[in-house]
């Protein structure tokens, strides 16, 4: 590749200075990007559509047809863990589609059984989702860009529950809820399942290059890296990536006691505990359940918005300001709302204004900081495998704590305390999420992976040799030239 690079520069094939400001193809880096995470907008729709409906069931299935897609999402984690490093992104993402599709087969019978059925089956897809979106997201995109492609993640999910609950609001009160409700996921996958098929009919450069299939790595960056100097650069980078110790096969034993990947799992592991300890599907449990007056469908709908406006504000700013600003900020807003609404929530009389302003501000705050941020950190900062198990970590929190409180509120008689009692956990753990974000996190804004994961490498434990880390350095120096 470098006798490649130095032939073309002599010939006057390359030109750094025509070509500095055209890097990559940001437009077909943005369509890729919204192509991989309509797997998202699976994952939020499906998630929301649940409430839209819920009021038709017996009181004994309610409980699980809210813990049915978290059920089903688990296992389906739990499935990717073993092919995650054979079967490859785009070819699992297509799987998830075909899946996606027939699982929405038992929801066309009018028995509340099948319904439950149908959504825990629905589930698995959901689980290839979280695992495959994020990560294609992250492989695929350029570095300079790689906070706002990785945003859509978290961006198309707030789609999907805005969509599922205008559907909602369409529709409701109708004997036919249920099944138009499924078309949105239907068209969704076969769209997507196209694009894959044939716009983007490569996998992740990453992947490629870990399957030695250096040409057709190749083909896949030619319309992102239009320009052959560019190319080639972003080549020799995964190049080294995989002969570096960082893309080598690991286990479970790697992640928990190797000093090179420990550390960096650990924190991507506390982020998602503290990601979901911010309570916010309890709060869109109250939002469903109507606790703050009639208007409820209006502080969903203007809740949502918000959320969605914050995670595109996100997806301006990672990459301008950086990872940390906004973690620490959002969390910090975060906990100043939850602890406020404790003394609110216990009073005889609580104002039900402040409450529905503080849920819609509340709702902000975790779409620019906790929502976005925590994700595409922990897709960069460990490893695939790590990610699996983190997101395995996610689906049993998003089980496990929703149910707890929906436990604890169905008690007769409800106690006034479990609410307020919630809110103020939820407050602490965010305070600590301040100080964990501030000084235990490390800023991973413009640089490579092999440059992230010698942050978290422990002084004296074995890293990346230097010997490469420096000719890296020199063959970027001589590049730029």
């Amino acid at each position: 590749t470098w006798g490649l690079l130095e032939q073309m520069k002599t010939d006057g094939v390359l030109d750094p200075e025509k070509t500095r400001h055209k890097r990559f193809n940001f437009r077909y880096a943005v369509i890729y990007g919204m192509t991989l995470a309509l797997g998202s907008f699976q994952s939020g729709y499906s998630m929301a559509v649940a409430g839209n409906y819920d009021s038709q069931f017996k009181d004994q299935y309610k409980p699980f047809l809210e813990s049915s897609i978290p059920v089903g999402a688990l296992c389906g984690t739990i499935l990717t863990l073993f092919f995650v490093d054979t079967l490859g992104r785009r070819r699992f993402l297509i799987v998830g589609n075909i899946w996606l599709c027939v699982t929405l087969i038992p929801h066309l019978f009018p028995y509340e059984e099948s319904i439950l059925i149908g959504r825990c089956f629905q589930g698995i897809a959901i689980g290839i989702y979280s695992v495959f979106v994020p990560l294609f997201l992250k492989e695929m995109a350029p570095c300079e860009i790689r906070g706002a492609i990785c945003t859509f993640h978290q961006l198309f999910i707030t789609v999907g529950n805005a969509l599922s609950l205008l559907l909602g609001a369409t529709i409701e009160n109708n004997d036919y809820l249920i099944r138009y409700s499924q078309l949105p996921p239907l068209v969704f996958a076969v769209v997507q399942n196209a694009l894959l098929w044939f716009a983007f009919p490569y996998e992740s450069p990453k992947y490629l290059i870990q399957r030695d299939s250096v040409s057709k790595c190749e083909e896949a960056l030619v319309k992102l890296y239009p320009d052959q100097y560019e190319r080639s650069k972003e080549l020799l980078e995964l190049k080294q990536a995989k002969e570096s110790e960082l893309d080598r096969k690991i286990t479970l034993r790697d992640l928990f006691c190797s000093s090179f990947y420990s550390s960096a799992f650990r924190r991507a592991c506390l982020l998602i505990i503290l990601q979901q300890f911010t309570g916010i599907n309890v709060v869109l449990f109250m939002n469903q359940k109507n606790p703050m007056g009639d208007n409820h469908f209006s502080i969903r709908a203007i809740m949502s918005l918000s959320n969605f406006i914050a995670t595109l504000l996100a997806c301006v700013l990672l990459d301008k300001i950086g990872r940390k600003p906004l973690m620490v900020f959002g969390s910090i807003i975060i906990s100043i709302l939850l602890l406020t609404q404790v003394p609110i929530v216990i009073c005889i009389e609580p104002n039900k204004e402040v409450i529905q302003v503080l849920t819609i501000i509340y709702g902000a705050a975790f779409g620019i900081s906790q929502g976005p941020v925590t994700l595409l950190l922990i897709t960069e900062i460990t490893t695939t495998k790590g990610v699996v198990f983190v997101y395995i970590l996610h689906w049993i929190l998003a089980l496990l704590i929703p149910s707890c409180f929906n436990l604890l509120i169905r008690q007769t008689p409800p106690d006034k305390y479990v609410f307020p009692g919630f809110l103020l956990m939820f407050g602490i753990f965010t305070v600590f999420s301040v100080f964990f974000s501030a000084f235990w996190i490390k800023e991973t804004k413009l640089l490579y992976p092999k440059d992230i994961q010698n942050q978290y490498v422990p002084a004296g434990s074995i890293g990346f040799r230097a010997s490469i880390s420096e000719d890296a350095n020199v063959n970027f120096q001589l590049l730029s030239w």
